[in-house]
């Protein structure tokens, strides 16, 4: 009986170990993922429309020489955070046969846990410090934003945690930035049109590349046994690890509504790539470009 109460306790912990990993890692690891994967496929359908229209050049003198350089710029930073060696930096350097426009080049040791997992947050730097980049540009030319801002960094739920709170964390940002930046008044202002192309070009080039995900993989792979190490001790130590998750989520939320915002520019960016790439298709060859 004995054996079967410490069996079953033993399960009940690597059960809860288990679920509190998995939901770690899906909520936290799958946000960077799913948003990536998201600005990745809107990259490679502006670049391909306006590269078949207009030719490679036109992506790199269009949006390239902003957006580029402020994605490796990503990256080396968070080289730096994460102690990896940069053994090559190209903020902007445009390859016409590879298509490759520039390249952070960086090494770490392999025995070191905590430059291993820095791989997962140098493959999706981009996402990160674009974001960043994209809200300090909104506050640069809008100032009233950082009401925005103060009113999404909260994180602290008042009456309890529910779905919604996440789904409208998510939401927030976008339409309250969508309202500041498209306010009627702003459209006679040169503040708007310079922003909107520097925002463009920013989200335009977030995604992470083949090559960088890459590194995601292998830097979630090393967080993989620590984060199971500490979710064990926690939960033995009585970690309510549902509650503290839960509203974890809240917070998510909050940072994955500026994910969405970068979702929005970059959207926009490929809307006017195709409206006028399909004008001018149908101006030369009379016939209708095909958007996907």
């Amino acid at each position: 009986m004995e054996g079967s109460n410490l069996a079953g306790v033993v399960f009940g912990w690597a059960a809860n170990v288990i679920a509190a990993t998995l939901l770690e890692f899906v909520g936290l690891g799958g946000i960077f993922i799913l948003f990536a994967v998201i600005l990745y496929w809107l990259e490679k359908r502006t670049f391909a429309l306006l590269s078949q229209v207009f030719g490679f050049k036109a992506v790199i003198y269009s949006t390239g020489w902003i957006g580029t350089s402020a994605h490796e710029l990503g990256h080396a930073l968070m080289c730096l955070v994460f102690g990896h060696r940069i053994t090559k930096l190209s903020l902007f350097r445009p390859d016409f046969d590879s298509g490759v426009m520039g390249s952070v080049n960086h090494s770490y040791n392999a025995k070191n846990l905590y430059q291993l997992v820095g791989n997962f947050f140098i493959g999706v730097a981009p996402l990160i410090t674009g974001s960043a980049l994209l809200a300090g540009a909104v506050l640069l030319f809008f100032p009233d934003y950082r009401n925005v801002l103060a009113a999404n960094i909260e994180i602290q739920p008042e009456n309890g945690y529910e779905v919604a709170d996440f789904l409208n964390n998510l939401w927030g940002p976008v339409a309250e930035t969508f309202g500041v930046v498209f306010d009627p008044r702003n459209f006679t202002t040169w503040e708007f049109w310079v922003f909107l192309y520097v925002a463009i070009s920013i989200s335009s080039h977030l995604a992470p590349s083949g090559k960088d995900m890459e590194g995601v993989w292998i830097g979630l792979g090393a967080a993989l046994v620590p984060v199971l190490a500490i979710n064990g001790i926690a939960v033995a130590a009585g970690w309510d690890f549902v509650t503290e998750l839960v509203g974890l989520f809240r917070f998510v939320g909050a940072v994955a509504g500026f994910f969405a915002v970068a979702v929005f520019f970059s959207s926009l960016g490929y809307l006017m790539s195709y409206l006028v790439s399909a004008i001018w298709y149908w101006l030369k060859y009379q016939t209708v470009l095909t958007p996907w």
